[in-house]
C-alpha cells in the first residue's frame, strides 16, 4: 500500500528486518499504517489488522487507557518521547512488552500519527513455570547480540555495552562509567553518533544516525531510543552497502560529468511528467528559450514549445509503452530567431528493468537544416544544367554539324550568295548555343 511503502523508504534497513524491536507506526486515529517484518511474522495476523484494526485491539483490556493516554502525551508535547509497559495476546497466552511512543511529524511539523519501537519484555505461560530470564531484562538480550549496544546514563556515560559496540568505538571491560563525548573526541569516529545520543537525552525523542570509524573503515547504521534513566544505541555495520552507495554515487558523478560535456539537451522526466534529473546544457537552453529555470521536480509541461506540444504527448506516450521516437520542428526561441530543432523520446529503465520514466533529447540541427537546404539547391541547379545540356544545348549543336556537313559537300556547286547564307545561318546557331553555355555557366556560380 502506499502509505507503507512511504514509511519503508525512510526507515532505516536493519530496523525493518530487526529480529529484536517491533515497529509500529498508527495514523492520528490509531489505526495501523505499518508494522515491520518482526511484528507481523510474531502476529501472523497483520494483514488482517492492517487493514481493520486499531492499535487498541491488540493490546489487553486492562492497558487500552494506558496505551492512549501514552499517544496523547506525544501529541501534547510532540517534542518528547514516552516509554509503556504494554500487554499483547498471543494466542491464549499475553506477552509483556516495552514500548517507546513518540510522535510522528511531516516537515512541516504537521502530526501524521505515532511511532512506537518495542521489545519483548518476557513471555508467560498459563500451564508452565518456566521464566525465560533472558527476555526479563532487554539489556541481557542485547550483550548478545550482532548488532553494537550501549546504555547511556542521563549524563551521557556508558552504563554498559557488548562485544560489537568494542569493536566499534574500542572499548574494554575497564570502558563503563566513561564519557561518551570525551571517548568519542579521542576516535577517528565521524558521523552523527554524538548528536543522535545528545539530542535522544535532550529531547527525549528517538533519533537515527549514521557513523564512520576511519581506523576500522567501517560504516555503521543505528537508532538512539531514550528512556526514564537515559538512553540506550543500537547500531549495525552497512559497510559493504555504504561502500556500494559510493561507488554508485561515484558512477553517477561520472556519468553526469560525460553528459555535461554534450551539447545535446538531456531530460529524464518520470511517468507523471515530473523532471527527475537534466544535464548542464539542458538547464542553460530553459533559461534562454524559457525564460525560467528548471529544477528537479518540476512539471516538464511547463518547458515544452507550443510548436511541439501535440508531437510530445504522442511521442512521449509511445515511449512510456516501450517505443523510441524522433520528430523536427522549427521553433521560436525569441521575436527574432527560429531554430529547427530534433526531438529523441526512449524509454528509461531501472537495473531491475523496470520503466522509471522518459528521456528527451533535443539537438539544433538549424546548421543541418540549412546545409540540407543548399544541397537541394545545388541539387535543383545540377537538374537545370543536365536539361539544358540534353536538350537545349544539342539543338543548336546538330543544326551547326548539319549545316557544315552540306557546306562542305555542296561548297563547289553553290553560289556566293547561297554561302553567305549558310555563313549566316551558322553565326545564329553560333549565338544560340553560346547563349545555352553562357546560362550553364551561371546556373554553376
Amino acid at each position: 500500500m502506499e502509505s507503507l511503502t512511504k514509511f519503508e523508504n525512510y526507515l532505516p534497513d536493519w530496523l525493518q528486518k530487526s529480529g529484536l524491536f517491533y515497529v509500529v507506526i498508527t495514523d492520528m486515529e490509531g489505526k495501523y499504517v505499518y508494522v515491520n517484518d518482526f511484528f507481523s511474522k510474531k502476529f501472523n495476523s497483520y494483514d488482517d489488522i492492517h487493514e481493520r484494526k486499531y492499535f487498541t485491539e491488540t493490546v489487553v483490556t486492562e492497558d487500552i487507557q494506558k496505551a492512549i493516554e501514552t499517544a496523547t502525551s506525544c501529541i501534547i508535547n510532540p517534542n518528547k518521547s514516552y516509554v509503556v509497559d504494554l500487554k499483547k495476546p498471543f494466542g491464549k497466552d499475553t506477552i509483556d512488552s516495552q514500548w517507546a511512543f513518540s510522535l510522528l511529524s511531516n516537515r512541516h511539523n504537521n502530526p501524521l500519527g505515532i511511532f512506537s519501537i518495542g521489545f519483548e519484555k518476557g513471555l508467560e505461560e498459563n500451564n508452565s513455570t518456566q521464566c525465560f530470564e533472558s527476555f526479563k531484562n532487554p539489556f541481557k538480550v542485547l550483550e548478545s547480540v550482532s548488532d553494537g549496544f550501549i546504555l547511556l546514563d542521563k549524563d551521557c556515560k556508558i552504563v554498559s555495552h557488548n562485544r560489537s559496540a568494542e569493536r566499534f568505538l574500542n572499548l574494554n571491560s575497564d570502558s563503563s562509567c566513561h564519557d561518551l563525548v570525551n571517548l568519542l573526541s579521542e576516535s577517528n569516529i565521524e558521523g552523527g553518533f554524538l548528536d543522535a545520543s545528545l539530542a535522544a537525552l535532550k529531547t527525549q525523542k528517538i533519533s537515527d544516525f549514521k557513523a564512520y570509524n576511519k581506523e576500522l573503515d567501517l560504516f555503521y547504521v543505528g537508532i538512539t531510543i531514550p528512556f526514564d534513566e537515559g538512553a540506550f544505541m543500537i547500531f549495525r555495520e552497512n559497510t559493504k552497502d555504504q561502500k556500494s552507495r559510493i561507488r554508485l554515487q561515484a558512477s553517477e558523478n561520472k556519468l553526469k560529468a560525460i553528459l555535461d560535456c554534450t551539447p545535446d539537451c538531456i531530460v529524464l522526466i518520470d511517468k507523471n511528467f515530473k523532471v527527475l534529473a537534466m544535464n548542464k546544457v539542458a538547464g542553460e537552453f530553459c533559461v534562454s528559450a524559457h525564460q525560467k529555470t528548471m529544477d528537479e521536480g518540476d512539471d516538464f509541461r511547463d518547458f515544452i514549445f507550443p510548436e511541439t506540444s501535440i508531437e510530445f504527448n504522442i511521442n512521449f506516450k509511445k515511449a512510456l509503452e516501450g517505443g523510441i521516437s524522433k520528430f523536427e520542428k522549427e521553433v521560436n526561441l525569441s521575436d527574432s530567431q527560429r531554430v529547427w530543432l530534433e526531438f529523441t523520446l526512449y524509454p528509461v529503465y531501472d537495473t531491475k528493468n523496470e520503466m522509471i520514466g522518459v528521456s528527451q533529447l533535443v539537438k539544433d540541427i538549424s546548421e543541418y537544416k540549412k546545409n540540407q537546404g543548399d544541397l537541394e539547391l545545388q541539387y535543383d541547379k545540377l537538374k537545370k544544367i543536365a536539361w539544358v545540356q540534353s536538350h537545349e544545348v544539342r539543338r543548336p549543336l546538330a543544326n551547326l554539324m548539319g549545316l557544315v556537313q552540306v557546306l562542305l559537300a555542296e561548297r563547289d556547286c553553290l553560289e556566293e550568295e547561297q554561302v553567305n547564307e549558310f555563313f549566316e545561318a551558322i553565326l545564329i546557331e553560333s549565338e544560340r548555343l553560346d547563349g545555352k553555355i553562357r546560362e550553364i555557366t551561371q546556373a554553376t556560380e
